[in-house]
């Protein structure tokens, strides 16, 4: 299940890979120079049927305009679309990939979830990293200080089928 979702987000990131994106907010500002792009108010990113949410978005690029990090703040909000048509919901307060070390996480309040599967990740902060595999997931406080345990949820179901198919 980990390495399903792990897959999840390595396919993820083509998101921002060389396909036609469509961005809307109420302000973007870049700065070529500084390899700085700040998207702010609004944000929709569009690729495909794969959607990202958030009040803003900060793209970092190396000195040939490639992408090299970004932050999405506030109520950030994603649906993608896997290459074997599973789809993909998530949430956080703040979501960042490091496209470097091709490592995501996701703080305040963070799930991800198959659609139409229990298959879930629930926590204060999920990391994952698509080249080592390597996922954390951190509980949270609740409201009046005890803590929530980080949750996995899978199908046993989904297992026993990926283990016949081996």
């Amino acid at each position: 299940m980990v390495r399903a979702i792990i897959l999840s987000f390595f396919l993820a990131s083509s998101f921002y890979a060389s396909e036609l994106l469509e961005v809307s907010a109420d302000k973007i500002y870049a700065n070529q120079e500084k390899g700085y792009t700040q998207i702010s108010g609004n944000v929709v990113i569009l690729k495909g049927s794969d959607v990202l949410r958030a009040s803003e978005v900060i793209i970092k690029t190396d000195k040939n305009r490639k992408p090299t990090f970004y932050d999405a703040k506030g109520n950030v909000t994603f649906k993608i679309t896997l290459e074997d048509k599973r789809i993909m919901r998530g949430k956080a307060q703040n979501i960042t990939y490091d496209t470097i070390k091709s490592e995501y996480r996701l703080k305040g309040k963070a799930f991800v979830q198959e659609e139409g599967k229990a298959n879930a990740l629930k926590g204060e902060e999920i990391v994952l990293n698509t080249k080592s595999g390597y996922a954390s997931i951190v509980g949270n406080k609740s409201k009046n200080g005890e803590k929530k345990p980080a949750k996995i949820t899978f199908s046993i179901d989904d297992i026993k089928k990926e283990s016949k198919k081996k």
